[in-house]
């Protein structure tokens, strides 16, 4: 589990397109994905993490 503080006071990305973008540079080293996201909004962003 990661620490409260962690998760408070690092750089957050907020946006499908931001994310992808954030990824592709190599800026990101977790996701959060809300569990009520629609499949083909989470779906490619689940491939370019794998």
């Amino acid at each position: 589990m990661l620490p409260l503080e962690e998760i408070k006071n690092g750089n957050k990305v907020i946006g499908t397109k931001q994310v992808k973008k954030a990824i592709a540079r190599g800026d990101v080293r977790r996701v959060f994905i809300a569990g009520d996201a629609e499949p083909h909004v989470i779906e490619p962003i689940k491939e370019l993490c794998a």
